[in-house]
């Protein structure tokens, strides 16, 4: 029965491990996009309830706060609008998701970073963020844990308990 663990272990591992280190590659590769000006359409702060296993006093639920800015930009004569504030599109707490929507006032200025060749791919953020490289590595361990614990019970030449022995 271990072994289906190991596996799942690995799998989910691995699901992480990629998605955080595409997520902190793409930050650090955003770090070199081109730039224009572009001026604020609409800032608010967006919340969304999720499951939460961690949260048993609120149900099993919480909310996740994140700045939505919705941008207007140019870029090659063609006029774009966005509302991705950074490449890993992290959640805030509820006070820095407002400060963020604060800063961001309709009207107001902002630097707009779009990739190069797709240049409806923007965002007001560069870089990557701690979180993504700390996925990226809790997915790899979890990934060298199930691993390890796949072949070590190989090596050993034990045999798995049927489910029916005691």
């Amino acid at each position: 029965m271990h072994r289906v663990g190991a596996v799942l272990t690995i799998l989910i591992g691995g699901f992480l491990a990629l998605s955080g280190l595409e997520r902190a590659v793409l930050g650090r590769i955003s770090a070199t996009w081109p730039s224009t000006q572009g001026t604020v359409l609409a800032s608010e702060v967006e919340a969304e309830m999720v499951a939460d296993a961690s949260s048993v006093t609120s149900g099993g639920q919480k909310v996740e706060y994140r700045p939505r800015i919705t941008y207007i930009y140019t870029v090659a004569g063609r006029v774009l609008t966005n509302n991705q504030y950074s490449v890993d599109e992290l959640t805030y707490s509820q006070h820095s998701a407002h400060a963020v929507v604060r800063n961001h006032r309709p009207g107001s200025k902002v630097t707009v970073h779009y990739r190069r060749g797709q240049p409806d791919q923007a965002v007001l953020v560069v870089g990557s963020s701690v979180r993504a490289w700390l996925l990226a590595g809790a997915g790899g361990y979890a990934v060298v844990w199930g691993m390890n614990r796949l072949l070590s019970k190989k090596r050993s030449g034990d045999p798995e308990p049927d489910a029916d022995q005691s």
